[in-house]
């Protein structure tokens, strides 16, 4: 099959085995769709990406990145604290996936909200993020 559809999409085999690869980790870790590469002027791979998340009465549907950042909360903490104990590196996907979710959620709370960019902007768990903290740390 994978042979097929390289000879399909053309000069996509001369990139080398990332394309390959690509293709057969996609199907393994977003639960078998399959990436679309698209020859232009620029080169694209698009690759689906699906979000884990924990079903059940603990924790309802609360993905594993929001889980991830409620259980590395201590007391308060700034973001560039966060995302050192998550040990990640990528501001914008640690907002977009992480904190953002959280506080939408309202597991995390900003500690002046009326100023999110204030220069000592911390962030720290509310009752609800307390709640589920303590669910999480007993399973």
């Amino acid at each position: 099959m994978i042979a097929r559809f390289f000879k399909e999409i053309g000069r996509v085999d001369e990139l080398g085995s990332g394309v390959r690869n690509t293709y057969k980790y996609c199907g393994l870790y977003t639960q078998g769709t399959e990436p679309v590469f698209i020859e232009e002027d620029v080169f694209k791979a698009i690759i689906p990406l699906q979000t884990g998340q924990v079903t059940g009465q603990v924790t309802g549907q609360v993905t594993e990145e929001v889980q991830k950042i409620i259980s590395a909360l201590l007391g308060e903490m700034k973001l560039r604290e966060l995302m050192e104990v998550l040990d990640l590196s990528h501001r914008e996907s640690f907002m977009n996936n992480y904190l953002e979710p959280a506080v939408k959620s309202r597991y995390i709370q900003m500690k002046y909200p009326d100023s999110p960019n204030h220069p000592n902007q911390r962030y720290l768990l509310t009752e609800k993020g307390k709640q589920l903290k303590t669910k999480l740390s007993g399973r």
